[in-house]
Formats: structure tokens, sequence, C-alpha cells
């Protein structure tokens, strides 16, 4: 029966997976409406949609068996041109599909995620030739406020900036522009997280511009939303064919870029949520392609020494980098791997390609470096003199509260994200909550704490005092510099295996390594930072484990399940409530299969090694 439909060809299945993702993805789309930022919480179809996207990644493990299978026939089939033939029909299928699902999630409603009105907020700040690093969304807000003689809902009591005369000028100007556009002035209500200024680097923040710079005056939420969500999308499939382009020099089958293509925490992430992220991963596989093609520009035979010589080629992969760093500092880990790996191959000649790299990402972190309390405190910028008597000014205005935190300006995005946010996380979690002292005793502490109380309280006054941390600041201080040391420890590891790369999948298969447990290192594990690693996934030797990691992250948005549904409610068989059953519970169950079968599969291959490394000394 299958023979007669031509279910035996990999084509006909990939056809039948697709059709089956684009009708998944449709009832998502559909659902979507409903998750409306004006509509009832409680009323959003949260557990459907997740339903829905469990089955759609289990055509996607199919699609990705489908084209590895592919990938070992077609080197055992003696037919060379029909295995090209059907290679191509597949790779096609793919794209298609995978452009398919994009331009339907597109017109979704982005679900459980805001984080793309404060991209179309600094885009249009960009636009009107301000920084996004000056003002605070919050200011901007009762400046439009004032403008339009409106009293706001809920005026800010907390907090309040003192502001020279030029600033205020300034800012009322920028407020007049934004009060005269109605769409951008509802995405500006829309921004989270308003009292602190943009944490995204300047590349980012070019493409919002360019995103922003598409929508008419008059246009509406929608249009700005919409605007935003196709740019950032134009970016992901642009590293779709850029992965097929690297798997091609690689001398691998362009099918296995499957694996990125019908992915749907990508299709969730940036066609739905329009995260920036599609930015920096389009540069960083750029820069892949790049550092392979200066070193290996000879695959099967054909010389491609005319596209590229290996130091044009290492310059150009220095650029993709220090582009890629500047629209999402992630891509920084790399840095170290592919510079040892230049100097073994390039000797002296590797320190060009560096010092370009280096220029060009401290060219483009610099302007939103310099508004950090570090730059100040490492006295990189010239102190503010404006004016203790505005603060005082500011102190002593009628309109504010006198508990109110006066500031010169709003804390920097970047700095109050690496110094204060965690979410989604379970190594860092289980350390952080170890080294916290004064946890509570009423049966809603962490179940995996085995560090005493007297142990906690020790430690924590002994260490915050050598290291000159702020007892309310010290577990997530200390937690992050223990990690980032074992992290560092990790790259040199890299570092040394990248020294005797010698092919491209081995220096590919690095850059994943290194994407990855940075994040699994990471205070913040939000799924679509998962998509920072992915495009490497083609090139991992065991690749299981990490090709589950896209579903097992969809349980991520159980979070907004439990604080909707059952905030003063305690859940069985724990004595946590909806927030804290999410971040005590959840992160186990998301993480700990992967880790258990990430640890059976080390030793695996520990003991198959040793075994093959016995049978070779046994016959010398």
């Amino acid at each position: 029966m299958s023979s007669r439909f031509g279910l035996n060809r990999p084509d006909t299945r990939l056809l039948l997976l697709g059709l089956v993702s684009t009708v998944l993805y449709g009832c998502i789309s559909n659902l979507s409406q409903r998750f409306q930022l004006d509509g009832v919480v409680a009323d959003r179809p949260l557990m459907v949609v997740l339903l829905l996207f469990g089955a759609a990644f289990v055509a996607y493990l199919l699609a990705c068996c489908e084209a590895w299978q592919g990938t070992r026939n077609k080197d055992t089939t003696c037919d060379a041109r029909k295995g090209r033939q059907d290679q191509w029909t597949s790779v096609c299928l793919i794209v298609g599909f995978g452009v398919l699902f994009r331009v339907v999630m597109i017109f979704s409603v982005p679900i459980q995620e805001i984080d793309l009105y404060r991209y179309i907020v600094d885009g249009a700040v960009g636009n009107a030739s301000v920084s996004p690093y000056e003002f605070a969304p919050s200011e901007l807000k009762q400046a439009v406020a004032s403008v339009k003689n409106l009293r706001l809902a809920s005026p800010r009591t907390d907090i309040a900036f003192a502001r020279s005369s030029d600033e205020k000028q300034q800012l009322s100007r920028l407020a007049e522009q934004f009060a005269s556009k109605p769409g951008l002035n509802a995405c500006l209500n829309r921004v989270h997280y308003a009292d602190y200024t943009s944490p995204y680097p300047p590349v980012s923040q070019a493409v919002f511009r360019i995103a922003t710079s598409l929508v008419p005056e008059s246009g509406t939420e929608q249009n700005w939303v919409m605007a935003m969500k196709s740019t950032l999308t134009v970016f992901d499939v642009l590293t779709g064919f850029l992965l097929i382009g690297l798997l091609r020099h690689c001398g691998l089958s362009s099918a296995i870029s499957v694996c990125f293509w019908w992915c749907p925490l990508v299709i969730k992430e940036i066609a739905n949520s329009g995260h920036l992220d599609s930015v920096a991963i389009c540069m960083t596989v750029g820069f892949a392609w790049a550092a392979t093609a200066a070193i290996w520009p000879h695959i099967h035979g054909k010389d491609s020494s005319h596209f590229f010589s290996a130091f044009a080629a290492s310059t150009c992969a220095a650029i993709f980098l220090g582009l890629a760093v500047g629209a999402k500092v992630y891509p920084l880990v790399l840095a170290p791997i592919w510079i040892v790996f230049l100097i073994r191959r390039m000797g002296l000649a590797a320190m060009l390609p560096t010092l370009v790299f280096t220029i060009v990402s401290i060219a483009l972190l610099w302007p939103i470096f310099k508004t950090t309390s570090l730059a100040r405190d490492l006295e990189l910028v010239e102190a503010d003199q404006v004016l203790d008597e505005n603060l005082v000014a500011a102190i002593n205005r009628p309109d504010i509260s006198p508990n109110a935190q006066v500031l010169r300006r709003p804390q920097a995005g970047i700095e109050v994200f690496s110094r204060y946010w965690e979410m989604n996380d379970l190594i860092f979690m289980v350390i952080v909550e170890n080294v916290r002292p004064n946890q509570p005793t009423d049966g809603t502490e962490p179940w995996f704490l085995i560090s005493s109380e007297k142990w906690r309280t020790d430690f924590a006054a002994t260490m915050g005092e050598k290291l000159n941390l702020k007892p309310n600041e010290f577990a997530f201080s200390f937690t992050r510099m223990l990690t980032l040391l074992v992290f560092a420890v990790l790259t040199v590891m890299l570092c040394c295996f990248a020294w005797r790369a010698d092919s491209t999948r081995d220096l590919l298969q690095l850059f994943f390594l290194s994407i990855a447990w940075f994040w699994l290192l990471s205070p913040t594990q939000n799924p679509w930072y998962w998509l920072w690693a992915l495009p490497f996934l083609p090139f991992v030797k065991r690749p299981i484990p990490w090709l589950l990691m896209s579903g097992v992250l969809f349980l991520y948005y159980l979070r907004f399940h439990f604080q909707n549904h059952f905030p003063d409610q305690v859940i069985w068989p724990t004595s946590y409530k909806g927030q804290l059953f999410f971040d005590f519970v959840v992160p186990w169950i998301e993480f700990g299969p992967i880790f258990v079968m990430l640890t059976v599969g080390a030793i695996i291959a520990w003991w198959r090694n040793r075994k093959t490394n016995t049978l070779l000394s046994v016959k010398n």
C-alpha cells in the first residue's frame, strides 16, 4: 500500500509532514488571536497551543530522521545522479515549507511575548535622532502624556529622573513625535521594564530603525508589529540559506538544514514572537562560513580559492563576528576558539583578523557600554557634571513622593539584565539557592537545598566581605562569578581541541558546544536563546539530546499557565504555589532528562574509545 501511494519515497514523506505541519501552524495562528494583550489572560488557550507545538515538534523530528536517513542512503547509492536529484527535491520541499511556516506565523499574534514592542520604540527613537540608551520608556510615556494633556492612569511614584533643561527639551520634542502617531504610542504603552534604557546593542538597533522606517505615520499598532516581525524573519530565512551554503562547503547534505528550517522553536520565537536574536544568529552563521572557508577552501577536490583567499576570508569572518557581537553580545564566546584555531594554522598572519574583530566589536559595543556604571567606575567616560542641584531640585519637587528614588538618569538595561535576571535555569539555580542566606522556613524553601542555614549565612558573610559584594546581591553575584569561571575552564578545554581540529565539522562542533554550555550555565535560559546554538547542530556527532532540547523548551511557557491559573493555590505534591512551582520543579523536568542523556552518551563514548585504544595497543 505504501508503495502504491509513493510513501517509500523520502520527498513524498517530507511533503506529507510539511502539509501536516502547515495545518498545525495554521491552527496555532488562528488560536493566537485569543492572546491579544487587551483580552482576558485566563481565557488564553495556552495548553492547547503547546499541544499543537508538541505535535509540530513530532513532525519535525520525523523530518530530521528523513534527512539523516537520506544522507546515509546518498552515501551508499550507486546512482549518483538520482541521489542528487532526490536531494534537490528534498531541499526544495524543506526550504519551501520552511518559508511557508514563517509566513503563516508572521500573521499570528505574539504568544506570551512582548519584547518586540521595545524594539519598535527603540527603532522609532533612533529614527528621531535620539539615542535609545538616553531615555527610559517610562520617561517618554510621561512626556507623551504631558504633550497630550493627559494624566497617566498609574503615575510613577517610586522613581524619578533629574534631567537638565536641554534633556527635557529633547524629551519633549521626542514625545511630540510619538503623540502624533497613535499606533506607535500604543506600542510605547506595551513596553515592559520601562524604567530601564534599552539593553540591545547598536547593530540590532540599526535593524530596528530599518523596520520602523517602513511604517507610515498613520500606521496602526498591528502595522508596527508586522513590520518588525517581517524584518526579523528575513534574517531568519537568510540564516537558513547561509546554513545550506555552510553544509555544502563542508561536504554535507543540504537536507540536514531541516533541523533549522522546520524547527518549531525557531518559528515560534522569530516569526510569531519576533525576537531580535535572528539578527545575531544570521551574522554568526555568516562568520562560521567565512571562518571555515579561510582554512579549508578545497572540498572534494574543488578549488574554491577564487572565492576567498585564506587571508581575505579570515578578515571577512572577523567582520561578521564583530557584527554578531554588536547585535547580541553572546557570539563573543566563540572568539577564543576561533583565534586559537587561526593562530595554529596562520601563525602571525592571524593577528590582523584578530585586530579587525577587536576594533569592530569595541566600536559597536561602546555606545551601550559607556552608559553602564562599570564604564564610570573605570573612568572610561567623563563624570556627569550636570548638577547635583538637579538632583536636589528633583527631590524637592512637590509631584514626587518623598520616598521616591531619584536618579540622575535611568539604569542601563544591559547592566540590570546581567546583574539580576534569572529565569528557567537549573545549574545556576541549584548553586544560587544553596549559597543564598535567609531561606524561608515555611515550606517554600527550595526542595534541593543541601547546605545548612548556618553554613550559608557564614559563607555569605565571609565571601561577601572578601569579594566586596552587598548582602542582598551576594548569592546571584557569587554564582555568576562561579559559573563564569567554570565556563572559562571549559573554554580553555575547547581551545585545546580547536588547536588539534582537523576538519570543518570539528571546528563547528566546538562552536556549538561553546554556545550550548554558555547558555546552560547562564542564569537566564530563555527558549529563544537556545536558537543561538541551533544552526551548528548538524555538525554535532551525537545530536539526539541536543535535538530534543528544542522540544522540551516549550515547557518554559508553563510558567504563564501556573502564574495565571494557580497564583495562590498549592500544587500537589509540593508545597509551592504557581510561580514557585515553576521555578523549583519545572526546570528539573525540562532539563533533567537531557542531562541524563548527555551523561550516558559521554560514558558510552568514553567506553568505546577506551575499548578501541585497548584493541589498538594489543595489535601493536
